[in-house]
C-alpha cells in the first residue's frame, strides 16, 4: 500500500511539475506580445491621460489639473464637431443598408452564371477602397469644380460654388462620398455573411413555400446577425474616425461646418500646439467610443443572437 500510495504521490508531483513548466513556457510565448502592447498602447494611453492634466510649454510642462476638462464644457466649436461626427456616424448606417443591395447582387444566381460581369460589377464596387484619399479628395474637389463652372457659364450672372464651399451642403456631401468610397468594405462584409449561410436553410425555406422576401427576412438577415452587429460597431467606431475624407474634402470648412471631432483634435494639436487640450479631447472620444461599443454589443447580441 505504502508503494502505491508513493507511487501515486509521485505522479501526481510529475504532472504537477510537467502543468507548471507548460504554465511557464506559455508565459515566455505571449510575454513579447504584452511587451509590444505596453509599449505601443498601454503606455501611450497613460502618457495621453496624464497629459490631460498639463499644458504643454518650454521649459517645462505647467500642471494645470482639470482646466482642459472644464475647457471643454464651454467649447461651442467641441460641441458642434461631435454633432458632425454623430452624424457622420449615421452616414455610415446609410451606407451599411446600402451595401446589401452589391452584395445581394453579387452572391445571386444571374452574376454567377456570368463570371465576367460579376467580375467587373466587383471590380467597380470595390474600386474606391484601393485609391488613397489625397487622390479621391482631389478629384471630387475638381469635379465639383468644374461642374460649378459648367452651371456659371450656363447661367450668365449667377454665382455658383461647389457644395463642398457651402455651409448648408458641405457636411452631406462629404457624408454622401464616405458612403460611397466605404461601400466596397460593407458589400466584402455582406458578401464573407451571405456565403456562409448553409443553402439547406434557404431550400427549407423554399420547399415550404416562402416568397424571396420572406427567405431574406426570416433567414438571410437573422443568419446576419453577428456580421451586421461586427458592422454596426465599427461603423460607429469609424465615425469618430473620420479624419481624411475631412482633410482632403473641406478641411473641416465652410468655419467647421463639416469637420469631425478627430479632425479637430488634431487641428488643436498641431496647428495650435494645445497637446494638453487635445488629449482631453481624445480621451472624451475614447470614452464616447467604448460606451458605444458597449451599449451596442449589450443590446444586439442580447436581443438577436
Amino acid at each position: 500500500m505504502d508503494k502505491e500510495g508513493s507511487q501515486v504521490k509521485s505522479k501526481e508531483e510529475r504532472g504537477k511539475r510537467m502543468r507548471l513548466r507548460e504554465a511557464r513556457d506559455a508565459f515566455l510565448l505571449i510575454l513579447p506580445f504584452f511587451v509590444l502592447v505596453s509599449i505601443f498602447s498601454i503606455y501611450p494611453v497613460y502618457q495621453g491621460i496624464n497629459l490631460c492634466f498639463y499644458k504643454v510649454m518650454l521649459p517645462e510642462d505647467k500642471y494645470i489639473g482639470l482646466r482642459n476638462f472644464e475647457r471643454l464644457r464651454t467649447d461651442n466649436v467641441l460641441t458642434l464637431t461631435l454633432q458632425n461626427t454623430v452624424y457622420y456616424g449615421l452616414f455610415q448606417m446609410l451606407g451599411i443598408v446600402l451595401a446589401i443591395l452589391p452584395a445581394l447582387l453579387v452572391n445571386s444566381i444571374i452574376m454567377q452564371a456570368r463570371p465576367r460581369l460579376r467580375w467587373l460589377f466587383q471590380a467597380a464596387v470595390l474600386l474606391p477602397m484601393v485609391i488613397g484619399w489625397v487622390t479621391l479628395g482631389m478629384a471630387w474637389n475638381w469635379m465639383f469644380l468644374i461642374g460649378a463652372g459648367a452651371l456659371a457659364a450656363g447661367r450668365p450672372g449667377a454665382v455658383t460654388v461647389s457644395p463642398l464651399a457651402r455651409i448648408e451642403t458641405a457636411l452631406p456631401t462629404v457624408g454622401l462620398i464616405l458612403i460611397w468610397a466605404i461601400l466596397g468594405y460593407n458589400t466584402i462584409l455582406f458578401l464573407a455573411g451571405l456565403r456562409s449561410i448553409p443553402k439547406v436553410m434557404y431550400e427549407a425555406a423554399q420547399i415550404d413555400g416562402a416568397t424571396n422576401w420572406q427567405a431574406f427576412r426570416y433567414v438571410t438577415l437573422p443568419a446576419m446577425k453577428p456580421m451586421l452587429t461586427f458592422m454596426i460597431v465599427t461603423g460607429f467606431i469609424g465615425a469618430f474616425q473620420v479624419f481624411d475624407p475631412v482633410a482632403t474634402l473641406t478641411n473641416g470648412g465652410p468655419g467647421w461646418y463639416s469637420a469631425s471631432i478627430v479632425f479637430y483634435m488634431v487641428r488643436q494639436a498641431w496647428y495650435a500646439l494645445d497637446y494638453g487640450y487635445a488629449a482631453a479631447i481624445g480621451l472624451v472620444v475614447l470614452t464616447i467610443v467604448f460606451t458605444l461599443s458597449l451599449i451596442q454589443f449589450r443590446i444586439i447580441y442580447k436581443r438577436y443572437v
